[in-house]
């Protein structure tokens, strides 16, 4: 997939904040959870994103997804990450 098709993808399914972030190279966090949803993809570099039932290892053009309130860590690879991310609100 390409940026400007994920994009309209996201726009399509209510992402309303889209931002690219950079991440450093060998960048690990810590297990954390947003409240909200978030859709990205990897427009540069290597990451991978794990949550306790998988783990997701994305190359340019991969996308991933996480559900708000889903622990999760992100680990950068070698040449750092630039990733294309949109959030979403929940409705609880």
């Amino acid at each position: 997939m390409d940026e400007g098709t994920f994009r309209e993808a996201l726009k399509r399914d209510g992402f309303g904040t889209v931002d690219v972030v950079e991440w450093e190279a060998g960048r690990i966090s810590k297990s954390h959870a947003h409240d909200f949803d978030v859709s990205g993809m990897l427009l540069e570099g290597a990451m991978t994103v794990t949550t306790d039932s998988a783990a997701m290892a994305c190359q340019p053009g991969d996308t991933f997804t996480v559900a708000a309130d889903t622990p999760h860590t992100e680990a950068v690879g070698p040449n750092g990450a630039r990733v294309l991310i949109g959030r979403k609100a929940t409705t609880t």
